[in-house]
Protein backbone atom coordinates (compact mmCIF):
# COMPACT_ATOMS: atom_id res chain seq x y z
CA UNK A 1 0.00 0.00 0.00
CA UNK A 2 1.42 3.03 -1.11
CA UNK A 3 2.31 5.56 2.07
CA UNK A 4 0.24 9.02 1.97
CA UNK A 5 2.66 12.18 1.82
CA UNK A 6 2.38 15.23 3.82
CA UNK A 7 1.63 17.80 1.48
CA UNK A 8 2.40 21.76 1.73
CA UNK A 9 -0.90 22.70 2.45
CA UNK A 10 -3.67 21.27 4.32
CA UNK A 11 -6.06 18.80 2.29
CA UNK A 12 -9.26 19.57 2.20
CA UNK A 13 -11.82 17.44 3.16
CA UNK A 14 -14.88 16.38 0.97
CA UNK A 15 -16.57 14.62 3.31
CA UNK A 16 -16.47 17.32 5.85
CA UNK A 17 -16.89 20.18 2.56
CA UNK A 18 -20.61 18.17 2.01
CA UNK A 19 -21.18 18.06 5.96
CA UNK A 20 -20.72 21.97 6.01
CA UNK A 21 -23.16 22.57 2.83
CA UNK A 22 -25.32 25.64 3.85
CA UNK A 23 -27.40 27.82 1.07
CA UNK A 24 -28.14 30.07 3.85
CA UNK A 25 -24.62 31.44 3.84
CA UNK A 26 -23.25 34.66 1.76
CA UNK A 27 -21.07 36.60 1.53
CA UNK A 28 -21.67 39.35 3.38
CA UNK A 29 -22.64 37.37 6.29
CA UNK A 30 -18.59 35.85 6.45
CA UNK A 31 -17.57 39.25 5.68
CA UNK A 32 -18.78 40.84 9.09
CA UNK A 33 -17.47 37.51 11.18
CA UNK A 34 -14.23 38.40 9.74
CA UNK A 35 -14.67 42.77 10.23
CA UNK A 36 -15.58 41.20 14.01
CA UNK A 37 -12.01 39.43 14.14
CA UNK A 38 -9.75 41.68 12.31
CA UNK A 39 -11.46 45.00 12.13
CA UNK A 40 -7.93 47.29 11.01
CA UNK A 41 -9.66 46.68 7.57
CA UNK A 42 -12.24 45.85 5.23
CA UNK A 43 -12.58 42.25 3.74
CA UNK A 44 -14.23 41.43 0.40
CA UNK A 45 -14.90 37.29 -0.13
CA UNK A 46 -13.60 35.77 -3.18
CA UNK A 47 -12.70 32.46 -4.49
CA UNK A 48 -8.93 32.67 -4.11
CA UNK A 49 -5.70 34.56 -3.32
CA UNK A 50 -5.13 35.18 -6.96
CA UNK A 51 -8.32 36.44 -7.87
CA UNK A 52 -8.05 38.82 -4.83
CA UNK A 53 -4.93 39.94 -6.87
CA UNK A 54 -7.02 40.73 -10.51
CA UNK A 55 -9.85 42.47 -8.41
CA UNK A 56 -6.89 44.65 -6.45
CA UNK A 57 -6.14 45.47 -10.04
CA UNK A 58 -9.33 46.02 -11.28
CA UNK A 59 -10.74 48.38 -8.51
CA UNK A 60 -7.27 50.71 -9.43
CA UNK A 61 -8.04 50.80 -12.75
CA UNK A 62 -4.72 49.01 -13.51
CA UNK A 63 -3.88 48.64 -17.67
CA UNK A 64 -0.95 47.73 -19.34
CA UNK A 65 0.84 50.39 -18.85
CA UNK A 66 1.27 49.95 -15.33
CA UNK A 67 4.68 48.04 -14.31
CA UNK A 68 3.99 45.79 -11.14
CA UNK A 69 7.52 44.98 -9.35
CA UNK A 70 7.13 41.95 -8.30
CA UNK A 71 8.93 39.56 -5.22
CA UNK A 72 11.95 36.97 -5.85
CA UNK A 73 10.69 33.30 -6.98
CA UNK A 74 7.42 34.49 -7.73
CA UNK A 75 4.96 32.10 -8.04
CA UNK A 76 3.15 31.19 -11.40
CA UNK A 77 -0.21 31.92 -10.28
CA UNK A 78 0.63 35.40 -8.66
CA UNK A 79 2.58 36.25 -12.40
CA UNK A 80 -0.85 35.23 -14.02
CA UNK A 81 -2.98 37.50 -12.14
CA UNK A 82 -0.59 40.50 -12.88
CA UNK A 83 -0.15 40.06 -16.46
CA UNK A 84 -4.34 39.14 -17.07
CA UNK A 85 -4.37 43.26 -16.38
CA UNK A 86 -0.57 44.70 -15.73
CA UNK A 87 2.52 43.75 -16.15
CA UNK A 88 5.24 42.30 -13.92
CA UNK A 89 8.50 43.27 -13.50
CA UNK A 90 11.21 41.72 -11.94
CA UNK A 91 11.73 42.38 -8.23
CA UNK A 92 15.01 44.11 -8.41
CA UNK A 93 13.66 46.51 -11.33
CA UNK A 94 13.01 50.48 -9.43
CA UNK A 95 11.36 51.52 -12.98
CA UNK A 96 7.80 50.32 -11.71
CA UNK A 97 4.50 52.50 -10.23
CA UNK A 98 3.35 49.70 -8.33
CA UNK A 99 4.62 46.71 -5.71
CA UNK A 100 3.47 43.48 -4.25
CA UNK A 101 5.43 42.52 -1.32
CA UNK A 102 5.32 39.02 -0.14
CA UNK A 103 5.31 38.07 3.57
CA UNK A 104 6.69 34.72 3.24
CA UNK A 105 4.81 31.60 5.58
CA UNK A 106 3.73 34.44 7.67
CA UNK A 107 7.00 36.09 8.51
CA UNK A 108 6.84 39.74 8.20
CA UNK A 109 9.16 41.16 5.44
CA UNK A 110 8.96 44.72 6.89
CA UNK A 111 9.95 47.59 4.51
CA UNK A 112 9.83 50.94 3.59
CA UNK A 113 8.10 52.18 0.35
CA UNK A 114 5.48 54.10 -0.32
CA UNK A 115 4.48 51.97 -3.84
CA UNK A 116 3.44 49.16 -1.83
CA UNK A 117 0.04 48.07 -3.46
CA UNK A 118 -0.80 44.80 -2.13
CA UNK A 119 0.86 42.99 0.73
CA UNK A 120 1.01 39.52 -0.02
CA UNK A 121 0.10 37.20 3.27
CA UNK A 122 -1.78 34.31 1.27
CA UNK A 123 -0.30 31.66 3.85
CA UNK A 124 -0.29 33.58 7.04
CA UNK A 125 -2.50 33.11 9.64
CA UNK A 126 -3.28 35.57 11.77
CA UNK A 127 -4.09 35.84 15.95
CA UNK A 128 -7.68 37.09 16.08
CA UNK A 129 -7.12 41.54 15.95
CA UNK A 130 -3.83 41.15 14.55
CA UNK A 131 -3.41 44.71 13.23
CA UNK A 132 -3.41 44.30 9.16
CA UNK A 133 -1.33 46.12 6.25
CA UNK A 134 2.34 45.99 7.99
CA UNK A 135 3.64 47.53 5.09
CA UNK A 136 1.20 50.15 4.60
CA UNK A 137 -0.01 48.59 1.67
CA UNK A 138 -3.99 49.47 0.05
CA UNK A 139 -4.50 45.79 0.09
CA UNK A 140 -3.86 42.34 1.93
CA UNK A 141 -4.33 39.14 0.81
CA UNK A 142 -5.23 35.83 2.70
CA UNK A 143 -5.62 32.17 0.90
CA UNK A 144 -8.45 30.48 2.91
CA UNK A 145 -7.17 27.16 1.42
CA UNK A 146 -3.73 27.74 2.54
CA UNK A 147 -4.38 28.55 5.93
CA UNK A 148 -7.69 26.82 6.73
CA UNK A 149 -7.86 24.13 4.43
CA UNK A 150 -10.82 25.01 2.40
CA UNK A 151 -11.55 23.95 -1.05
CA UNK A 152 -11.72 27.07 -2.18
CA UNK A 153 -11.27 31.02 -0.50
CA UNK A 154 -9.61 34.06 -0.60
CA UNK A 155 -10.15 37.23 1.08
CA UNK A 156 -8.81 40.55 -0.34
CA UNK A 157 -8.39 43.26 2.95
CA UNK A 158 -8.70 47.03 1.62
CA UNK A 159 -7.77 49.38 3.58
CA UNK A 160 -10.27 52.18 2.50
CA UNK A 161 -14.34 51.11 3.07
CA UNK A 162 -15.17 53.37 -0.16
CA UNK A 163 -12.75 50.85 -2.01
CA UNK A 164 -14.02 47.73 -0.33
CA UNK A 165 -17.30 48.76 -1.49
CA UNK A 166 -16.26 49.10 -4.93
CA UNK A 167 -14.78 45.81 -5.04
CA UNK A 168 -17.65 43.93 -3.71
CA UNK A 169 -20.01 45.90 -6.74
CA UNK A 170 -17.15 44.23 -9.26
CA UNK A 171 -17.04 41.23 -7.70
CA UNK A 172 -21.17 41.15 -7.81
CA UNK A 173 -21.11 41.82 -11.24
CA UNK A 174 -19.93 38.51 -11.94
CA UNK A 175 -21.27 35.57 -12.24
CA UNK A 176 -20.85 32.35 -9.60
CA UNK A 177 -19.62 29.63 -11.01
CA UNK A 178 -19.79 25.85 -9.60
CA UNK A 179 -17.81 24.02 -11.91
CA UNK A 180 -14.63 26.03 -10.98
CA UNK A 181 -15.78 24.51 -7.72
CA UNK A 182 -16.59 21.22 -8.54
CA UNK A 183 -13.00 21.00 -10.79
CA UNK A 184 -11.18 21.81 -7.74
CA UNK A 185 -12.81 19.15 -5.90
CA UNK A 186 -12.16 16.56 -8.44
CA UNK A 187 -8.78 17.95 -8.86
CA UNK A 188 -7.53 16.22 -5.60
CA UNK A 189 -8.44 12.75 -7.68
CA UNK A 190 -7.82 13.68 -11.32
CA UNK A 191 -4.93 15.96 -11.08
CA UNK A 192 -5.47 16.72 -15.20
CA UNK A 193 -7.99 18.83 -14.15
CA UNK A 194 -6.61 21.53 -11.76
CA UNK A 195 -5.02 22.86 -15.25
CA UNK A 196 -8.73 23.87 -16.53
CA UNK A 197 -9.22 25.39 -12.78
CA UNK A 198 -6.37 26.84 -13.07
CA UNK A 199 -6.67 28.87 -16.53
CA UNK A 200 -9.68 30.50 -15.25
CA UNK A 201 -9.31 31.16 -11.40
CA UNK A 202 -8.19 34.37 -11.31
CA UNK A 203 -10.70 36.01 -13.64
CA UNK A 204 -13.53 34.07 -10.75
CA UNK A 205 -14.12 35.79 -8.24
CA UNK A 206 -17.48 34.76 -7.28
CA UNK A 207 -17.68 31.71 -4.89
CA UNK A 208 -20.26 28.81 -5.47
CA UNK A 209 -23.40 29.27 -3.08
CA UNK A 210 -21.80 25.52 -2.47
CA UNK A 211 -18.81 26.69 -0.84
CA UNK A 212 -20.12 29.37 1.58
CA UNK A 213 -20.95 26.64 4.14
CA UNK A 214 -17.29 25.71 4.37
CA UNK A 215 -15.68 28.29 4.79
CA UNK A 216 -18.37 29.91 7.48
CA UNK A 217 -17.61 26.95 10.00
CA UNK A 218 -13.85 27.71 9.55
CA UNK A 219 -13.51 31.38 10.27
CA UNK A 220 -16.15 30.35 13.27
CA UNK A 221 -13.61 28.36 14.69
CA UNK A 222 -10.46 30.35 13.64
CA UNK A 223 -9.25 30.80 17.44
CA UNK A 224 -9.23 26.74 17.06
CA UNK A 225 -6.87 26.89 14.66
CA UNK A 226 -4.48 29.56 15.89
CA UNK A 227 -4.16 27.84 19.04
CA UNK A 228 -3.43 23.99 17.26
CA UNK A 229 -0.81 26.14 15.15
CA UNK A 230 0.60 27.48 18.46
CA UNK A 231 0.89 24.39 20.28
CA UNK A 232 2.83 22.84 16.82
CA UNK A 233 5.31 25.83 17.53
CA UNK A 234 5.33 25.09 21.29
CA UNK A 235 6.73 21.74 20.23
CA UNK A 236 9.50 22.95 18.37
CA UNK A 237 10.12 24.90 21.18
CA UNK A 238 9.36 28.34 18.92
CA UNK A 239 6.63 29.93 21.24
CA UNK A 240 6.91 32.11 22.36
CA UNK A 241 10.08 33.61 20.45
CA UNK A 242 8.01 33.44 16.97
CA UNK A 243 6.16 36.85 16.71
CA UNK A 244 2.70 35.48 17.86
CA UNK A 245 -0.06 37.91 16.43
CA UNK A 246 1.34 36.31 12.27
CA UNK A 247 1.64 32.64 12.95
CA UNK A 248 4.42 30.83 10.47
CA UNK A 249 3.06 28.38 7.85
CA UNK A 250 6.04 27.05 7.96
CA UNK A 251 9.59 26.66 9.20
CA UNK A 252 12.69 26.57 7.05
CA UNK A 253 15.20 24.53 7.32
CA UNK A 254 19.00 23.68 6.04
CA UNK A 255 18.30 21.80 3.23
CA UNK A 256 21.45 19.75 3.96
CA UNK A 257 20.53 18.89 7.54
CA UNK A 258 17.35 16.70 7.03
CA UNK A 259 18.17 12.93 5.88
CA UNK A 260 16.57 11.77 3.46
CA UNK A 261 14.28 9.42 5.07
CA UNK A 262 12.35 12.57 6.86
CA UNK A 263 12.42 14.63 3.38
CA UNK A 264 10.32 11.22 1.78
CA UNK A 265 7.68 11.88 3.99
CA UNK A 266 6.75 15.23 2.50
CA UNK A 267 5.41 15.44 -1.36
CA UNK A 268 7.53 18.40 -1.55
CA UNK A 269 11.48 19.05 -1.07
CA UNK A 270 13.11 22.38 -1.51
CA UNK A 271 11.56 25.81 -1.24
CA UNK A 272 13.66 29.28 -1.42
CA UNK A 273 13.54 31.11 1.40
CA UNK A 274 15.31 34.81 1.93
CA UNK A 275 17.31 33.71 -1.18
CA UNK A 276 18.55 30.34 0.53
CA UNK A 277 17.33 26.70 -0.84
CA UNK A 278 15.81 25.52 2.54
CA UNK A 279 13.57 22.37 3.64
CA UNK A 280 10.05 24.14 4.72
CA UNK A 281 8.76 22.12 7.64
CA UNK A 282 4.92 22.73 7.26
CA UNK A 283 2.49 23.37 10.72
CA UNK A 284 -0.66 22.79 9.26
CA UNK A 285 -3.02 20.68 11.78
CA UNK A 286 -2.86 17.97 9.18
CA UNK A 287 0.89 17.39 10.31
CA UNK A 288 1.37 15.60 13.53
CA UNK A 289 2.84 15.85 16.36
CA UNK A 290 5.40 12.72 16.01
CA UNK A 291 6.69 14.32 12.89
CA UNK A 292 7.40 17.10 14.37
CA UNK A 293 9.53 15.98 17.41
CA UNK A 294 11.51 14.05 14.53
CA UNK A 295 12.16 16.92 12.90
CA UNK A 296 12.59 19.24 16.39
CA UNK A 297 16.40 18.58 16.66
CA UNK A 298 16.93 20.48 13.02
CA UNK A 299 14.66 23.56 13.53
Amino acid sequence: MKRKTITFWPKPSSIKFLSHLNFMSSERQIEKLLSSLFPSGHPVLLSSGRSAIYLALLATESNRSKRIQIFEYASHCVLDAISRIATPFGFNDKNTEYKIHYHQWGYTNKILSDSILIEDSVDTLYVPGTPLFQCNGDFEIWSLTKTLGTFTGGVLWCKSKKVAVKCRRIRDSHKRSNLQLFLKIFSEKFNFLSNFWFSREAVNMRLSLFSLGEIEVKIKHWSEEVEGRINKLKILNLYPRNKLKRLPSAIPIDFKNVPTSIKNLFEFKIRHFNGKTVFPLPIHHQVSDKILLKLKKYV
